[in-house]
């Protein structure tokens, strides 16, 4: 159990989706206190990497740990995962990982217009709930406003990396991306991009044993329609990378 920002208990133990238009979800992520990012990271400058939607922060966690020349930023709207995270962070004094409480969905400008300038240099969205019903389609994290906040406040080089393993949800995000005319997709990261380096050895994490489930790739899930669809192909293919 942890304790909350509003003095509850609570179990780690929550729902794998939650609804982001509930009105108690209805209000942009926060800004640290006064805006200063020296209270939430040891270093501000460095080069920032955020992670939307981060569920239990495993991702960011390993980060902090392997690239220290960047600082990791978590957003998760389940507000256990995100105590608990930190209580992970400050185990081991990770002073380059931090997680926030808050709603993507709902805005994130105010808190990209507090980061210092040009720190931001990555963005990603990894398997966001897909939202399979069709009245549920609107729910999903990655819409025009979120990419249009992110390109205003994205410095030019920065990157937005996304993925799914569900391929209509792929779709949706990469057309919702090239809709926006503002990103230019590219087949990988520079080498020397903004110094990001690890000497230790990537291994593959593997599920021991497939998950039962229908088959989420249908054609009729959701009816295949949203907005802009088509708009990140090129020449009538998404062209996805290489597994």
């Amino acid at each position: 159990h942890v304790v909350l920002s509003n003095g509850r208990v609570a179990s780690v133990k929550v729902r794998n989706h939650v609804n982001p238009l509930l009105t108690h979800f209805q209000k942009p992520v926060a800004v640290p206190p006064d805006g200063d990012w020296s209270k939430v990271f040891k270093d501000p400058s460095k080069p920032l990497a955020i992670d939307l939607g981060c569920a239990k922060g495993r991702f960011c966690l390993e980060a902090a740990r392997r690239f220290t020349d960047f600082n990791w930023l978590g957003i998760e709207i389940r507000e256990p995962l995100v105590v608990r995270a930190n209580e992970w962070r400050t185990e081991e004094n990770l002073t380059n990982l931090h997680y926030i409480f808050g709603n993507a969905s709902a805005g994130v400008a105010d808190l990209l217009a507090s980061l210092p300038a040009g720190v931001l240099r990555r963005v990603t969205v990894q398997c966001p709930d897909p939202c399979f019903k069709k009245k549920h389609q609107k729910r999903r994290m990655v819409t025009t406003g979120l990419i249009d906040e992110l390109a205003a406040h994205m410095p030019d080089g920065s990157i937005i990396f996304v993925q799914s393993d569900v391929e209509q949800v792929a779709m949706q995000m990469c057309d919702t991306i090239a809709a926006n005319g503002s990103f230019a997709r590219v087949a990988a990261i520079p080498a020397d991009a903004d110094g990001a380096r690890s000497d230790a050895p990537i291994e593959p994490i593997r599920r021991p044993n497939a998950t039962a489930g229908r088959d989420h790739q249908d054609a009729n899930i959701g009816g295949g329609v949203w907005d802009n669809r088509g708009a990140g192909a090129i020449e009538g293919s998404y062209q996805w990378l290489s597994e």
